[in-house]
């Protein structure tokens, strides 16, 4: 997602913060419902961050389909689980789907309360469950399924298939 932003930021002429925040806007749908955006005088079109985004999307999406070639993995079971923030940029699971011609989800942190409903902390609590899992073998944090750790573990264990 961050070479999606970089490349807003050189096809508008603007700044990555500034990028960042169009994207987001756009990944949230605000860009589209206010027909563009003001930025220094010019307009932004929706329909130019939408192609900034799907020529990204597809040359990121070519790069893996040949990594899954090289491994000879075309036909994964469990399909694609796309996570982190770029995760939520509107179509790309559809655009996944059709490219890589794999079943492809979502991947978002379950078993915490609240609900996480955020794929952009799927990294950061992996983290977690790895970390927890290396204490747990060292012997230095007893894993209870009642503990907070216990609960991470078995939240993650969502995501293995």
């Amino acid at each position: 997602a961050n070479n999606i932003t970089n490349d807003i930021a050189i096809v508008l002429k603007t700044e990555i913060e500034t990028a960042e925040d169009i994207k987001r806007e756009f990944a949230s749908g605000s860009l589209r419902e206010r027909s563009g955006r003001q930025l220094s005088r010019k307009k932004i079109s929706a329909k130019a961050v939408s192609r900034v985004i799907e020529a990204r999307s597809r040359e990121i999406l070519d790069l893996a389909h040949k990594e899954l070639k090289r491994i000879d993995k075309m036909k994964l079971p469990s399909g694609g689980v796309l996570t982190g923030g770029g995760a939520k940029l509107e179509k790309l699971v559809d655009l996944v789907k059709k490219e890589l011609k794999l079943p492809c989800r979502l991947g978002l942190p379950r078993g915490f309360e609240p609900e996480i409903e955020e794929p952009g902390w799927s990294t950061a609590a992996g983290l977690v469950l790895e970390g927890a899992q290396i204490f747990e073998q060292e012997g230095r944090l007893p894993l209870s399924e009642r503990g907070i750790f216990g609960r991470l573990k078995a939240g993650f264990k969502t995501f293995i298939p």
